[in-house]
């Protein structure tokens, strides 16, 4: 009699029979068969999103590109920051300041083709963002000595 009593199903609307083995579907996972309905916005069908790693990897390597591009820009708010902190007095620290701030661009700008050396593989877009790379670091040792 106990055995009769646990392969009943709930009677109550709410309830739901842990009991029972869920069903196979070839096509789908293990399926639990239930009188309920499903949620709001749920589908038994599985979504996948598709991208060809070609371009996704040509959309990285012109997003770092313009990375390196627009770093020099970057670094001109934090350099006159820098310059209005070392203030107007003549020490060994604003020398300093003003010299790597004079020397860090310089070199930058002679090693520009090792820079984007990495990039250059098979993309031809590295021209426009090493004109830009260069135009920053222009711009920084122009404020260098300001």
């Amino acid at each position: 009699m106990a055995n009769r009593s646990l392969s009943r199903r709930p009677t109550n609307k709410w309830a739901i029979d842990l009991t029972s083995r869920p069903r196979y579907v070839p096509d789908r996972q293990f399926v639990q068969h239930s009188d309920l309905p499903a949620p709001l916005g749920y589908t038994e069908h599985k979504v996948q999103h598709v991208e060809s790693r070609e371009a996704n990897s040509t959309h990285l390597v012109a997003k770092k590109s313009w990375d390196l591009a627009l770093g020099p820009f970057k670094q001109i708010p934090m350099n006159l920051f820098i310059m209005y902190m070392a203030g107007n007095s003549i020490s060994i620290f604003p020398i300093m300041m003003v010299g790597m701030m004079f020397l860090r661009p310089v070199k930058a700008l002679l090693a520009v083709k090792s820079t984007f050396v990495s990039l250059e593989g098979e993309h031809n877009h590295v021209i426009l963002q090493k004109f830009f790379y260069l135009l920053g670091n222009l711009s920084l040792v122009c404020t260098g000595p300001v």
